[in-house]
This record gives structure tokens, C-alpha cells and sequence, in this order.
């Protein structure tokens, strides 16, 4: 009897021990956990702290470059003094944008250019500053004024700066139409590569000047000049041009592009509005066309009606 009691006792001892030993393993295992779990979340929330920071610095530096291309860019008050009668809707894609405009006036000549850089935010808008400055060079300070001359030059002067050729990797390059003006004739001069430009006549004629089918940069070593083509204007006619921004923008009920017959549409629409009323309708079209859609690309249009 006594030893089958002494044999119940060390089993519950031995049970006991094990209990203890099982609890206090299983508490081991709890704190452990919660260390680590403790050291995780302070990891996760250092590197969250240092993505802020870097998305920060990141958005700092992307928002001083869109001053500086602001600073660069002509201004939509000097444009205005130029070209009166006129409106400039840019919606870039990022903060800064590869679209960009141009103007100059020489004496009886405005010449005016809307233009699409390879690439849009940072590298975009890196390409629009090297445009900006080389038609610069060609026309303000060569005084080089006739548009087909103007795009010949700087597709020479791309090739050159960006050292493209043959065995180069490097294809960007820009889109652009630009045309000369002489005031005093209303007689237009148009050189486009790859973007078309219209023009809306008081009589309600469209007008589609077709561009020449090759962009601003390399393309092979044999490369056609760009064509010029020259229409006579009347006072109250619209100029439009634009990039493909606008056209190639995926929305509406069916999620598809807006497409070029679509925005002549609009335009057709709006043309007897006020040039500014038909840039913030413009903008309203855009923006309920795309809806939730994210935008694909910088958008940039002008009217320019001839006064």
C-alpha cells in the first residue's frame, strides 16, 4: 500500500515537473514571440519612416524641377502678349511634364511650336529643356524662321546632342508641329513631324494639314527633309495643335481611347466659344472621359485664333 502511494506521488510529481517545465517553455515561446514580434514592428515602422522621408525628398526635388521648367518655359502672360486670342491646357501626367510649347516673334513673323519628348515626368521633362534650348539656338539666335528649316535643323542637332546613329541605342527624340505667321499677310507656314495641325475657318471648314510621318531624332541614315506647307488665313480662323496625350487617353464606359475623330468632334463642338471657355470645356472632357482610369500620358493642346 505504502509503495503504491510513494509510486502515485512520484507520477504526480513527475507530472507536475513536466507541467511546470511545458508552461514555462510555452511562456519562453510567448515572450520570445512577442520580442520579435516588438522588433518587426520597429523595423517596419523605421523603414516606413525612411520611404517617407525618401519619398519626400523625392517629391521635393520633382516639384523644385517643375519651377525651374516653368522658369525655362515661356510663359502663358508672354504667349498672351504674342497671340491675344489664344489658350495653352496642359495636363501633365506627372508633376513635370516631356510636353512643352514654344514661341517666338521676329518683327512680322510669330512662330509657335507644341511638342511631345520621348518619355514623360523626370526624363520627359529633361528632353523638353534640351528642345526648348536648341529651337532657341535656331531660330533666335541663327534666325533660321522657315518651319521646315527649323524642324531639319533641330533633327541635326538632336542627333548630334543625344550622339544617336546607327549603332546607337539611344531613340528619343520629340514629336512637334510648328508654324510661322506673317502678320501681315495671315499667310501660314506649317512643318510637322508626326503631329498634324488643325485649322478651323470662320466659314466652318476643317482644315487637316498632315505631317510628315517621321519624329525629330534618328531614325535611318537616310532621312527625308520635312516637307513645308502653307495655307492663307483669314481673321476669326482657329489654329489648333496638340500632342497624343488627349486622343490616346483609355476611359469612357468602355475603357477605350478617346481617339482624334473624337476630339475634332469636340472641338467642332466648341468653336464658337471663347478661346478660354473652350480650353476649361476641353479639360472637362478629359477629365470625365478618363474618370478612375489612371492618365497614360502629359497632355497639351493650344487654340491660337488668328486676330
Amino acid at each position: 500500500m505504502l509503495e503504491a502511494n510513494a509510486g502515485k506521488d512520484k507520477i504526480a510529481k513527475i507530472s507536475l515537473t513536466c507541467g511546470a517545465l511545458m508552461l514555462f517553455l510555452l511562456a519562453f515561446l510567448m515572450f520570445n514571440r512577442y520580442r520579435l514580434k516588438s522588433k518587426t514592428n520597429q523595423l517596419l515602422k523605421y523603414q516606413n519612416l525612411i520611404i517617407s522621408e525618401k519619398n519626400k525628398d523625392i517629391s521635393d526635388s520633382i516639384n523644385y524641377a517643375k519651377k525651374i521648367q516653368d522658369a525655362i518655359l515661356p510663359s502663358i502672360t508672354d504667349i498672351k502678349k504674342v497671340f491675344p486670342e489664344s489658350f495653352i491646357l496642359s495636363i501633365p501626367k506627372d508633376v513635370v511634364s516631356g510636353d512643352f510649347y514654344w514661341f517666338a516673334k521676329h518683327n512680322t513673323l510669330k512662330i509657335f511650336a507644341i511638342a511631345d519628348c520621348t518619355g514623360h515626368g523626370a526624363p520627359g521633362a529633361f528632353m523638353s529643356m534640351i528642345g526648348n534650348t536648341l529651337i532657341n539656338s535656331i531660330v533666335n539666335e541663327r534666325q533660321i524662321f522657315t518651319p521646315d528649316s527649323i524642324l531639319n535643323e533641330l533633327r541635326k542637332e538632336i542627333i548630334s546632342v543625344l550622339k544617336q546613329g546607327e549603332t546607337s541605342q539611344n531613340k528619343d527624340g520629340m514629336d512637334i508641329s510648328l508654324f510661322c505667321l506673317n502678320t501681315e499677310t495671315n499667310v501660314l507656314q506649317i512643318a510637322c513631324a508626326n503631329n498634324p495641325v488643325w485649322i478651323l475657318k470662320t466659314t466652318g471648314n476643317f482644315i487637316d494639314i498632315k505631317p510628315d510621318k517621321q519624329p525629330i531624332g534618328f531614325v535611318s541614315n537616310i532621312s527625308k527633309r520635312f516637307s513645308l506647307q502653307t495655307i492663307q488665313l483669314d481673321k476669326g480662323d482657329t489654329i489648333y495643335q496638340f500632342t497624343d496625350g488627349y486622343a490616346d487617353q483609355f476611359g469612357g464606359a468602355k475603357g477605350k481611347k478617346f481617339k482624334y475623330n473624337q476630339l475634332k468632334e469636340s472641338l467642332l463642338t466648341i468653336q464658337k466659344l471663347p478661346l478660354q471657355h473652350q480650353s476649361s470645356q476641353l479639360e472637362k472632357t478629359f477629365i470625365e472621359w478618363r474618370g478612375k482610369l489612371e492618365q497614360i500620358d502629359d497632355v497639351l493642346i493650344s487654340g491660337i485664333r488668328i486676330v
